[in-house]
């Protein structure tokens, strides 16, 4: 995923979801220890509410589950909008104090994920060193991705 900025249809959909939790202001903190993940699965999901927003009930899964900051959803993960994602996630990388630190949310992603595939894995490495400006990183996860594609095709075309 591009950390590309966000759209104003970005913009409206958060400021409305703003609205609409004013009664449960943790869940855009739940949301915000989600956007490390490319996709959410319901385990990373329990998982993150129990962590870091043990006041919210497992109501507030439901309401992120069909919330209109998904992008996609399908029984086994969900999407946020990509622009969404990096609005709530740039607070940790500037370290403000009044959001988990990067690096444990990191930390916690990556202990969470760490069953999903290699190319999963990847995907949400380079979301996380594109979120972070680490160059080097990036350039050593598209080497990555190019070794899976070697590999998985068994032929190399040209065209």
């Amino acid at each position: 995923m591009s950390w590309r900025e966000a759209t104003e249809f970005e913009h409206d959909l958060l400021a409305r979801a703003r609205q609409d939790w004013e009664a449960w202001p943790a869940m855009l903190d739940l949301v915000r220890v989600l956007t490390l993940a490319p996709r959410i699965e319901p385990r990373l999901l329990r998982n993150a509410r129990l962590r870091f927003t043990p006041g919210l009930s497992a109501e507030a899964e439901a309401r992120l589950w069909f919330s209109p900051l998904v992008d996609s959803r399908e029984t086994q993960a969900i999407l946020l909008h990509q622009g969404i994602a990096r609005l709530l996630a740039e607070p940790m990388v500037e370290g403000r104090d009044d959001v988990p630190a990067i690096d444990v949310v990191w930390e916690f992603t990556c202990e969470q994920t760490r069953h999903w595939s290699a190319d999963h894995r990847l995907e949400r490495d380079l979301r996380y060193d594109a979120l972070i400006g680490n160059g080097p990183g990036l350039k050593n996860g598209f080497r990555d991705i190019l070794r899976l594609i070697w590999h998985s095709s068994g032929e190399v075309s040209f065209y």
